[in-house]
């Protein structure tokens, strides 16, 4: 609206939206009048109680009150299930990106793949024709001491009998042995300390050791534990697999596997339903739910498909919205902490989609972040997760991606611009004159933006131009 500037209108996102939420802030924080929070409460049928209004911490309270108001859980939840659309209720084009290449068509793919399009749009678990195919889009840490094996199972009365019954005897057996003979007793007692002692320290070694977790998405049948599957890479292509030298080398890793090799093959272990950070283990997953795999770390470094007919084509990646720009190099703050370092970068390599872990020719490591807060984030996670080493950052390195645009027409307040003042008016063709340093040469330069066309289809055509950039490497 033109002059909403001048006539101090506001923005309709700041009358419904932040004005409420500055009101609440404005009274707890600022003015911390707690009568007038409770009326506000009660207008807003939000239940204060009083341990809630004995805070002595204002920022609690603050919290307490949002948490109730406008709960964050129930709202994603319920903008996911009002905004997404049902696993059986796939479209067409969505299929057909997942299951062809950016340089393919569908109608080309092998009969196999193309008859997969009607699996999806089944998305029937307890037909036992239907391939499983699933979707792994991350790989999330977790320490081991948190996974559902490795927590400590409530005892019964009968096996706390019998523990009970084993220290008696144990005590009974010290007991005779500390009135027989001292100096053995001091003996098998040093012997029993290390025993603890090591019994104790080597679960706690484990307990530390961080795994990872596959998060996926189930499309087509029902994926079991003990099921053996296909781990198909990124240039997996089914119609090379009727090839007379196509082999499938089922003992292959990724630290094994060879740069003309694009299937492992892998047994599920562990499978789990996601509760909040909790892991409930379960026996089978169903298409069209999301699901935790353990074990998985040699198979998948950071996305994958898993799919137990090699018909299936890889999925294409999923697109970044941020892409790292800021690189900054990475040495150990003692030289000899270096193989810990190169663990630990492997480790944040496939815990974080959006960092790049890269070696130099000079044998520096560098990373690359998509800005301050990730670059803190995961030099904190190198430090005290990963690598447990001091590390030393280099200054940060941002390369300039400017360009040359077209001179809007309207400016961030959705104004008109007016009457815009000419940068070039000294020099009307936009031409600048650079001399060299002995003034005897004469370099003119004018910039110019490219034509509207040719950005929208350098824009359109990103997938196909990075597809040939990936093939040309």
């Amino acid at each position: 609206m033109k002059g909403a500037q001048e006539k101090a209108k506001k923005p309709l996102f700041v009358q419904m939206i932040l004005e409420n939420i500055w009101l609440i802030y404005d009274v707890i924080i600022n003015q911390k009048d707690k009568e007038r929070l409770v009326k506000i409460s009660e207008s807003m049928n939000v239940t204060l109680f009083a341990r809630d209004l004995r805070q002595t911490d204002t920022r609690i309270l603050l919290q307490s009150f949002l948490s109730q108001w406008i709960p964050l859980s129930l709202s994603v939840l319920g903008m996911v299930c009002d905004k997404c659309p049902a696993p059986n209720q796939l479209t067409d084009v969505k299929i057909e990106t997942l299951l062809c290449p950016p340089m393919k068509e569908f109608n080309l793919m092998p009969k196999e793949t193309i008859a997969l399009k009607t699996d999806f749009l089944k998305c029937c678990p307890d037909d036992a024709s239907v391939p499983v195919i699933a979707f792994v889009s991350k790989m999330f840490p977790i320490k081991r001491k948190y996974l559902p094996q490795n927590k400590p199972k409530v005892l019964t009365a009968e096996e706390i009998a019998k523990r009970r019954e084993l220290a008696r005897i144990k005590h009974a057996l010290k007991s005779s042995v500390i009135k027989t003979e001292d100096s053995e007793t001091n003996n098998c007692a040093t012997v029993n300390d290390e025993e603890k002692n090591s019994e104790v320290t080597e679960p706690t070694q484990n307990e530390n050791d961080v795994m990872f977790i596959a998060f996926g998405r189930m499309y087509s049948g029902t994926i079991r534990r003990g099921q053996e599957m296909y781990v198909l890479g990124p240039k997996h292509d089914p119609s090379k697999i009727t090839d007379k030298d196509f082999y499938v080398d089922e003992k292959c890793t990724l630290t094994t596997l060879k740069s003309d090799q694009h299937i492992m093959k892998t047994t599920i272990t562990d499978l789990y339903m996601l509760m909040g950070r909790d892991l409930e283990p379960v026996d089978e997953v169903p298409a069209g739910n999301i699901f935790g795999a353990g074990n998985l770390e040699q198979y998948i470094l950071k996305s994958a498909t898993l799919s137990t007919t090699l018909a299936c084509p890889p999925f294409t990646e999923i697109k970044a919205m941020a892409t790292p720009i800021m690189r900054v190099a990475l040495e150990p703050k003692h030289p000899m902490d270096l193989p810990d370092l190169v663990r630990g970068l492997k480790l944040l390599n496939q815990a974080d989609a959006c960092v790049q872990v890269i070696m130099q020719e000079t044998g520096e490591h560098v990373i690359v972040t998509a800005g301050e807060v990730h670059l803190q984030k995961c030099l904190d996670d190198l430090r005290e997760r990963y690598a447990k080493i001091e590390v030393i950052a280099s200054a940060p390195i941002v390369p300039f991606r400017e360009t040359v645009v077209v001179p809007p027409k309207v400016d961030m307040a959705h104004e008109i611009v007016e009457n815009q003042k000419n940068e070039t008016e000294e020099n009307p063709n936009g031409l600048l004159n650079v001399y060299t340093s002995n003034h005897l040469c004469c370099i003119k330069i004018r910039a110019e933006p490219l034509p509207i066309a040719a950005t929208n289809l350098l824009e359109k055509s990103t997938d196909i131009l990075k597809a040939l950039s990936e093939q040309k490497n």
